[in-house]
């Protein structure tokens, strides 16, 4: 009886601190940059649109583009999802929304190559970091993007 107990205490608080909703995204609106080097960033720039949430990211090296990836926060049936068309994919990708935990919000697909999970993490004003991770030819991975507000 306690292990079931325990089970349902912790499924109710996980219930009660993520949130699935389209207001769940708000933090994430703006314009987002990352310094690699000197003469390389990445970024992302986000927008509310009516249909979700639009965005773009990618990276510049010596002031030219060298990874550019449309990408959107989009509501399917009743699941929201983060939709990637990505240079070099022959289609768009998506990752279904799990939900925010405090700070996280987290998008999976396990079926993608790599990555598998996509995190976002909003610690405070200005600052947004973000995290890909899954396996890749059987080792795990993962890659770390700490960005501010660019503007």
């Amino acid at each position: 009886m306690k292990p079931l107990l325990t089970l349902i205490t912790l499924l109710v608080l996980f219930s009660c601190s993520s949130t699935k909703d389209e207001a769940s995204f708000t933090w994430l609106e703006g314009e987002w940059k990352g310094m690699e080097t000197d003469s390389s960033y990445f970024f992302e720039n986000w927008k509310a649109t009516e249909t979700g949430w639009d965005g773009v990211g990618g990276m510049v090296m010596n002031e030219d583009a060298v990874f550019f990836e449309a990408i959107a926060i989009i509501k399917k049936e009743n699941d929201f999802y983060y939709h990637v068309a990505a240079e070099g994919n022959e289609a768009p990708v998506d990752f279904k929304y799990l939900g925010i935990i405090k700070d996280t919000a987290v998008f999976e697909n396990r079926t993608h190559d790599f990555p598998q999970r996509i995190v976002y993490y909003f610690k405070e004003q200005g600052k947004l970091f973000a995290m890909v991770d899954g396996q890749l030819d059987g080792k795990y991975q993962k890659q770390e993007f700490p960005l501010h507000s660019a503007k």
